[in-house]
């Protein structure tokens, strides 16, 4: 068995040689809770990891994607989908090392071809699939190899909107100003005013962080939320936690 350590460790110093390339400063940025309604149920809860009930069947939105036009959820594999950029100073490269950690379970247990990853684009401002294909590479080129499918999603804002929308993802921008004080709750007008005066050294996205897990057949099942202790010191408990969601659903699902 790989020693999954290795892969929190390994994240870690992804997230700084990304901060370092683009000129970013490691802030802490807030993100925002889930926007989903409707019924729900607490599935578990402990101190590193609440899991959600939802149970709702969900209608395909086709999206551009580093696999080109897609349709998401993607059908007959159970779906992790993750709301991530690659210009995050923090929270979705923690994302990142637990996807790392089911990566390698799920290879492990000769179960890749069972589950696919989605990562839902957050942040179509300025960002593009390209930029999200080298993360991907990066991040987790090697379980790639091995036949682990990792989907980033990116399309135009308004398409990324009903994706956002279908998941319960919230979303909006945050400026950090040249004297450090920070602006948020930007709509993409006030993004594309900010841009072009120059008064923002970062423009960064807040958004809901956690893992959204859609079974074979289409239906969101679970939304998995860390809790601050699980981000901050529990993200392994985090990542055994999804296992067994997962694994439940694969076996389900036959």
């Amino acid at each position: 068995m790989v020693d999954r350590r290795t892969a929190f460790i390994a994240v870690g110093v992804v997230l700084v040689a990304f901060a370092i390339s683009v000129g970013v400063a490691l802030i802490v940025a807030s993100t925002v809770i889930t926007k989903l309604v409707g019924n729900t149920s607490i599935a578990s809860y402990n101190s590193y990891v609440a899991a959600i009930e939802y149970n709702k069947p969900l209608e395909p939105v086709e999206a551009l994607s580093n696999e080109g036009e897609i349709r998401i959820p993607v059908e007959g594999v159970v779906n992790i989908v993750v709301p991530q950029y690659v210009n995050c100073p923090d929270v979705c490269h923690w994302e990142s090392a637990i996807m790392l950690y089911l990566m390698g379970e799920l290879v492990d247990r000769g179960l890749q071809d069972k589950v696919v990853f989605v990562t839902i684009g957050v942040n179509p401002y300025y960002e593009t699939i390209a930029d999200g294909e080298r993360y991907m590479e990066s991040v987790a080129g090697d379980y790639l190899e091995k036949g682990v499918r990792w989907i980033w999603v990116l399309d135009s804002v308004e398409k990324q909107e009903k994706l956002w929308d279908m998941f319960g993802i919230a979303v909006s921008l945050y400026c950090v100003k040249k004297d450090g004080s920070i602006v948020n709750q930007l709509t993409y007008e006030d993004y594309l005013s900010l841009k072009n005066s120059g008064e923002c050294r970062f423009i960064g996205v807040n958004h809901t962080a956690g893992f959204i897990i859609v079974d074979s057949q289409g239906v969101f099942r679970y939304f998995i939320s860390p809790t601050d202790e699980g981000w901050q010191r529990g993200q392994k408990q985090v990542a055994e936690a999804i296992l067994q969601y997962i694994l439940n659903l694969v076996e389900e699902s036959g």
